[in-house]
C-alpha cells in the first residue's frame, strides 16, 4: 500500500494489516500515535462520535462530516482532474439530481471501495459526503460515478475546499479541505465503522457542469458589468464568456444586432457594436458543440454629448485668423458652426466691408474665423449624432483667443 504517512503503520487490504494483526480493522490493539482528534462534524453527525482509535460513526448514520482537521496521510486513492457532469440538460433552472463522473487512481496493491468524497460547502451546495459507485482494483485507474442530489444548473467548474497546505496533505489551519476517503473489500462497512488516518487523503475536489454566458460591457472593471454608459454615438465593446468546460466547445458567439463569431475553440470574444444613439439591450449568446445554446444580455445607456471648442490663432494678429476645433468624442458626429447666433454666410452678408471679415467652414469640420471690428462674437457649435445632441460656445475678439475683453 502507498502510503505518505512515512513511518506509521498503514493499514491496507489484508496482506497490509500491519499492528491490527489478526484484529481486522474493528480491533482494539491500535497505535493511538496515528490518529490526530476530528473536526467539528457537519450538521447531520449526531451520530458520530470521538474515540481515541479514531473517528467512529454509526453504520447507517448520515455522514456529512469535516474531517480537514483529520490526519488524513495515506495516498491509496486519489481524484484525477474534475469530475465531469454527464445528465445537465441544456435548459436548466434551479437544481438537477448530477451524475458525476471521476477518474479514480488507486496506488495500492489490492482492491479499495466505498470510496466517498468528503465535499466542503461551495455553490450553494452544503457539506456533502458522495459515495462512489463500485471497487476498483489495485494500481489501476478507472472511471468510478456517483449521484448528487441539488446540484445547481450552470454552475460550471466547481471546486469544493482550499488546495491543500504541504506536501503530506495536511490542511491548512481554519479552512474546509474535501477528503477522499476508502475502504478495503472483505474488511470494512460501506459507510466504515470508523474512519482511520491511513485511509483518507486530503485534496482539493473539482466537478465540471454545463457553464453559463456571460457578457461585460466594462472589462476595465472587475466582474461582469451588464449595464454601462455609453457616450452618445460613440461604440462599444462587450466581451462574451462561456463558463462551458472546453471539451464542449467549438463555440459560436453571436449578438442580436446581427455579429457572429466561430465556431471557434475560444471561450470569449469580444463584439464591438455599432454607434449608440439611444439606450440599447442586447443579447449576447454562446452555442455549444452539441447545440446547447446559452444566452445573457446587456444594456448600453446613452450620456449626453459633451462638446467643446479649441480656439488657436495668431494673437498678435499679423494675419488676424483663427481657427475653431470642435470635438465630442465620439466616432458618429455632424458639426454646425453659428457666429452670433447666425450661418457663417448670414454672418458675413451682414458684417460690412471694413470688417475685413472671415467666415469659413473647411472640409475637415473647423472654423476659420477673422473680424476686426473690435467686437465681442460668440461663436457657438452644434454636434448632432442620431438621436443624441450637445453643444458648446466660446467668444473672441478681434485675434484674442481669450474672453477677457468680453462681457
Amino acid at each position: 500500500m502507498a502510503s505518505e504517512d512515512v513511518g506509521k503503520p498503514a493499514l491496507g487490504g489484508a496482506e497490509d494489516l500491519g499492528e491490527e494483526g489478526g484484529e481486522g480493522v474493528f480491533g482494539t490493539a491500535w497505535d493511538r500515535r496515528t490518529f490526530l482528534k476530528a473536526a467539528a462534524l457537519g450538521t447531520a453527525a449526531t451520530a458520530i462520535w470521538q474515540k481515541g482509535d479514531g473517528l467512529t460513526l454509526n453504520p447507517l448514520s448520515a455522514l456529512a462530516d469535516d474531517l480537514s482537521t483529520f490526519q488524513c496521510t495515506a495516498n491509496d486513492v486519489r481524484i484525477v482532474g474534475p469530475g465531469q457532469v454527464l445528465n445537465e440538460p441544456c435548459s436548466c433552472n434551479g437544481t438537477f439530481t448530477a451524475q458525476v463522473a471521476f477518474t479514480v487512481e488507486n496506488n495500492a496493491a489490492s482492491a479499495r471501495g466505498c470510496i466517498t468524497l468528503h465535499l466542503c460547502p461551495a455553490a450553494g451546495l452544503p457539506q456533502t459526503d458522495v459515495i462512489l459507485q463500485g471497487t476498483i482494483p489495485g494500481k489501476t485507474t478507472q472511471t468510478m460515478t456517483a449521484t448528487i442530489n441539488n446540484y445547481p444548473c450552470g454552475a460550471g467548474l466547481v471546486c469544493f475546499g482550499s488546495p491543500v497546505a504541504d506536501g503530506r496533505q495536511r490542511c491548512d489551519a481554519g479552512t474546509c479541505c474535501s477528503t477522499v476517503s476508502w475502504a478495503v473489500p472483505g474488511q470494512d462497512t460501506c459507510p466504515p465503522a470508523r474512519q482511520i488516518s491511513s485511509k483518507c487523503r486530503h485534496q482539493q475536489i473539482c466537478i465540471q457542469g454545463r457553464g453559463v454566458t456571460t457578457v461585460d460591457c466594462d472589462t476595465s472593471t472587475a466582474g461582469n458589468q451588464a449595464t454601462c454608459n455609453v457616450v452618445c454615438g460613440s461604440t462599444a465593446t462587450v466581451r462574451v464568456c462561456t463558463s462551458n468546460a472546453a471539451s464542449l466547445g467549438p463555440f459560436t458567439f453571436t449578438l442580436s444586432d446581427g455579429q457572429s463569431f466561430g465556431p471557434t475553440a475560444d471561450t470569449c470574444h469580444n463584439f464591438t457594436t455599432a454607434a449608440i444613439t439611444s439606450n440599447t439591450t442586447l443579447t449576447a449568446t454562446v452555442t455549444d458543440d452539441t447545440g446547447c445554446a446559452k444566452s445573457a444580455t446587456v444594456t448600453l445607456n446613452t450620456q449626453a454629448i459633451s462638446a467643446s471648442i479649441d480656439v488657436a490663432g495668431d494673437e498678435a494678429c499679423n494675419n488676424g485668423v483663427l481657427t475653431l476645433t470642435a470635438s465630442a468624442g465620439t466616432t458618429c458626429q455632424t458639426f454646425t458652426w453659428k457666429i452670433d447666433n447666425m450661418t457663417p454666410a448670414a454672418f458675413l452678408s451682414g458684417s460690412g466691408a471694413n470688417d475685413a471679415a472671415i467666415a469659413t467652414v473647411n472640409a475637415d469640420g473647423t472654423l476659420t474665423f477673422r473680424s476686426l471690428d473690435g467686437d465681442c462674437h460668440t461663436i457657438t457649435v452644434d454636434v448632432a449624432c442620431g438621436g443624441c445632441n450637445g453643444s458648446a460656445s466660446t467668444t473672441v475678439t478681434q485675434c484674442v483667443r481669450t474672453t477677457t475683453p468680453c462681457p
